[in-house]
Formats: C-alpha cells, sequence, structure tokens
C-alpha cells in the first residue's frame, strides 16, 4: 500500500536499503562470511555482495510466502557461495510456530510470541538456533539479525560464544518500546 515504509522508500529514491547495505559492506574485508537472517527477499544479502566479495551468504528466512522469492533471487543474482536455508531462527528448545504480519506489509511477519498483525504465516518447516547455524556454516565475519522482534531470544541462546567471537552484528530494531530490550 502507499502507506508502505518500503514502498514511500522505492518510489521516492527507486531502491530500499542500498545505504545500508552500503554501509554495512565498508565494515567487512574481501572474503568475508554474512549470515543474513530475516533475509526477506535477499536485499540486504545481495547489496553486501555487491560491494564485497563475500566467501559464504547464508540466508535464513522463515516466511513461507516470500521465501520461493529469496530463492529465486538469489539463484538468478548471487555470485557467492549461498546456502540458503527455511527456517526459524530462533533460541534454544523453540519450536516450529506459526507467525503474523501486516497484510499490507510482508516484511513485517513475525514468529515472536508477542507477534500482531492480521495476516496469518505458516509454521516454517524448521527450527534453528544460532549456534547451530554457526556450527554448520560459521562462523560469520557479520551476523544480519532483522527477526521482527526475535533478535534477542537468538543472541541469548548464543551469548557466550558472542562474547568473545569477533563478530559484527547489525541488528534490527522495530518500532516498538520492547525492541530496545
Amino acid at each position: 500500500t502507499k502507506d508502505d515504509l518500503i514502498v514511500r522508500s522505492l518510489e521516492h529514491t527507486g531502491e530500499w536499503a542500498w545505504d545500508e547495505a552500503f554501509f554495512v559492506s565498508s565494515l567487512l574485508t574481501n572474503g568475508a562470511r554474512l549470515l543474513d537472517a530475516g533475509a526477506f527477499v535477499g536485499t540486504f544479502g545481495l547489496g553486501v555482495a555487491m560491494n564485497k566479495r563475500l566467501s559464504r551468504l547464508c540466508a535464513i528466512e522463515a516466511n513461507s510466502l516470500v521465501f520461493p522469492m529469496l530463492e529465486s533471487n538469489l539463484e538468478r543474482h548471487s555470485k557467492t557461495h549461498t546456502v540458503l536455508m527455511h527456517a526459524l531462527l530462533a533460541g534454544s528448545n523453540s519450536e516450529p510456530r506459526a507467525g503474523r504480519a501486516d497484510s499490507s506489509n510482508l516484511g513485517s511477519a513475525s514468529f515472536a510470541a508477542n507477534a500482531t498483525g492480521d495476516a496469518a504465516i505458516p509454521s516454517p518447516p524448521a527450527v534453528i538456533t544460532l549456534g547451530a547455524v554457526r556450527a554448520k556454516y560459521g562462523p560469520f565475519d557479520l551476523i544480519k539479525l532483522d527477526l521482527e522482534g526475535m533478535e534477542r531470544e537468538v543472541l541469548e541462546a548464543d551469548a557466550e560464544f558472542l562474547k568473545g567471537a569477533g563478530t559484527t552484528l547489525w541488528l534490527e530494531c522495530i518500532e516498538s518500546t520492547h525492541s530496545l530490550d
């Protein structure tokens, strides 16, 4: 809809999140490994990969409604070794769960316990922790989390490792006071 933040940005500037991807890529060296969790349709990971030669791009997306678009975008545009996971990145002992989204913004899909929105999002086929992803595909030089309110849960489950990892974290802060926690 015309009120959607992403639509307004696209109409005004012709792009969404290029400045973010450009800035974040400046923090990396060529050969970096990137985890893009909450990858949506892949614009962040692909944008970073346009600015830095990545040795690995690992993209995780739980939203079944956008996952096919992510898969298509990465297949068509990624020039780096890419790992794609259709899963919910969550904390320890989490179970698959359905999500909610604002029907005018599929990027708002949240699987957090307090998720709201008028559209139901099906439960993803798998749940995985940050530690499990790192053990299989990491370590990562940059971890981007855009998990619509689940960032803290994910980070707490892997806090001991992250304390000394030297990994750069790029976290979304949604427009809610609970996000500041």
